[in-house]
């Protein structure tokens, strides 16, 4: 690779940015549309910045870069997607070369490509490793082993920053930006700045709260092809050894190992930091440890004068400062503990009439996981709240002959809008009947207690689609179908909800 030359660059890389990344191996820079690369090692003893050999259609067009683990993405001046693979290694490395590839999307990462999205204000990639990660603690605590795959994901944070994009090579490409992540409470903190490494998100917004998350799709509880999930407390349970072990034992009649927790883990609001802050921030793997706590968190700042950045394992309690006397180039933050930054609520709610009970469900979100089902009697104002839990999984609305034509073509395949419209969706759902209503069950008027028997036939956990595989969800099985206008819980029972607002009427 040829030496940089008359362009200016750093002499190390401290944050994972989109002009400026590193991996545990390599730091990468764009410049003037290209890419370069050094040693991340200061003490290697080959610190020259070289350029990185990118395909013709490439070369010029750089305009941003995120590493993580053993890939590097680029974007172009189109927001094309390319990714480079085996970005741990040399690229003299003839057994595992460097390589590019535009292709992005189902099936099996073969689809037509994808774009960062228009309105994309910050993004990072993200590889979970069965080598180097090789496990992941879920909800319950349990250290569960990543799977046989690295999962893949570029967190993409939109303008007004309420809104978390995944984009996963192997799921839809072609521009389908349906999958998402919510952000802290409910979906409504607008963030300032986002990054990602092995599954774990960091953001901040804009006074200066910090929050981390692990999550992915696999630990959503969306891939019911290769792994399993449960409602039920997982706790206590052994864990599989590793990846094999776990399909294996996912597919026997009687399982020997916990199955993944959920709902999934959800937001951590980090310690605040005592000093000047900006929204430029940056998480990373830690070289040689594994699982989810191997990650360090910085935030640039300043600190009695002195510029550099506050640092810290995601799970320690107290941030160190490193000084390093560089020019602060994040936007400086107004910290305040007691203001967030929220959007408004999506707006979106359903409601039905059920056994002389009034049921609705307020302001649902896609991402969003846990959903209140409230049912109310009309006649005393009683109320008994369930809880729908709602994941968005597999897209289920496919046929073979879309399939052969993908293949072929290497075409978008199984795409969907952002959001919601008037087609289908549907997810996989389980109503929670918490212990607290089952308790107040005697005392709560007889349209309550009719309509909780009805949904959940007294049980904890009442399954609307989560034990559905994507062949059920195509049919007219178990799943929670919404559109724009209408939610329809199918199960043992079924309960139909309209628009509210609307002046349709709705029941079971």
């Amino acid at each position: 690779m040829p030496a940089a030359s008359g362009v200016s660059l750093p002499e190390r890389v401290a944050f994972r940015g989109d002009t400026e990344t590193f991996n545990l191996q390599w730091d990468f820079a764009v410049r003037g549309g290209r890419v370069y690369v050094k040693p991340a090692d200061p003490h290697s003893g080959h610190d020259v910045w070289r350029a990185v050999p990118v395909p013709a259609c490439l070369d010029g067009h750089v305009m941003q870069v995120s590493a993580d683990d053993n890939q590097l993405w680029a974007s172009d001046d189109q927001r094309n997607v390319y990714v480079m693979v085996n970005a741990l290694y040399r690229p003299e490395d003839v057994a595992r070369p460097w390589f590019w590839t535009g292709r992005f999307g189902a099936p099996l990462w073969g689809g037509g490509g994808t774009h960062l999205p228009a309105d994309t204000k910050a993004w990072s990639l993200s590889v979970l490793s069965k080598f180097r990660d090789r496990t992941w603690t879920d909800s319950a605590g349990n250290a569960q082993p990543a799977g046989g795959a690295d999962c893949t994901t570029a967190f993409v944070l939109n303008d007004e920053g309420n809104r978390i994009t995944i984009l996963d090579p192997w799921l839809t490409g072609g521009d389908d930006y349906s999958y998402r992540m919510a952000t802290p409470m409910g979906g409504r903190l607008r963030a300032q700045a986002l990054g990602s490494a092995g599954s774990v998100t960091f953001i901040v917004d804009r006074y200066g709260h910090l929050f981390t998350r692990n999550w992915d799709f696999d630990q959503s509880g969306a891939d019911q092809i290769f792994f399993r999930y449960s409602y039920e407390d997982q706790r206590g349970k052994p864990t599989a050894p590793d990846a094999t072990v776990l399909v294996a034992d996912n597919l026997a009649p009687v399982h020997g190992f916990a199955a993944y927790q959920l709902p999934a883990s959800g937001w951590v609001e980090q310690p605040a930091i005592d000093g000047t802050i900006t929204d430029r921030i940056s998480i990373q793997k830690i070289d040689g440890q594994t699982g989810s706590a191997a990650r360090i968190l910085r935030v640039e700042g300043e600190r009695n004068g002195e510029t550099g950045y506050w640092e810290k394992p995601i799970t320690a309690n107290a941030w160190t400062f490193v000084g390093t006397g560089d020019p602060l180039r994040g936007n400086t933050l107004a910290q305040n503990s007691n203001a967030y930054d929220l959007a408004a609520p999506s707006g979106i709610s359903y409601s039905a009439k059920l056994f002389g009970a009034e049921a609705e469900l307020h302001d649902f979100d896609t991402a969003v996981a846990d959903n209140d089902l409230i049912l109310r009697d009309p006649a005393t104002g009683a109320t008994a709240t369930l809880v729908l839990h709602t994941v968005d999984g597999l897209r289920p609305e496919l046929s073979l002959d879309e399939l052969t034509r993908a293949l072929r073509d290497h075409t978008t395949f199984g795409k969907r809008s952002a959001d919601l419209d008037g087609t289908d969706r549907k997810f996989y759902g389980v109503l929670e009947l918490p212990d607290s209503v089952r308790g107040a069950l005697p005392g709560l008027p007889e349209s309550l207690r009719q309509a909780v028997e009805y949904l959940t036939g007294g049980r904890e956990f009442t399954d609307y689609g989560q034990g559905a595989g994507p062949a059920d969800l195509a049919g007219h099985g178990r799943s929670v179908t919404v559109t724009i206008d209408r939610m329809v819980l199918h199960g043992d029972h079924t309960l139909t909800m309209h628009r509210s607002g609307r002046g349709a009427d709705a029941g079971s």
